[in-house]
């Protein structure tokens, strides 16, 4: 996450960790398109990021 509430990622994919829509492999930063991000926290292959008071989450979601 940048200073301006900006959220980039890249790596594996394969469960759609990275919020891109997708499940390809991305080695270079990719913008993910959302408005200004407050807060985030990333697990193993999924993460939720805080924005205005919404929540939004992706990737593996096998437990729930």
């Amino acid at each position: 996450m940048c200073e301006g509430g900006q959220l980039y990622s890249w790596g594996e994919n394969n469960e759609g960790e990275l919020g891109l829509g997708d499940t390809v492999m991305r080695t270079e930063p990719n913008k993910i398109v959302l408005e200004k991000v407050l807060q985030i926290s990333c697990g193993f292959k999924h993460a939720i990021c805080r924005v205005r008071g919404r929540f939004y989450t992706w990737g593996w979601g096998d437990r729930g």
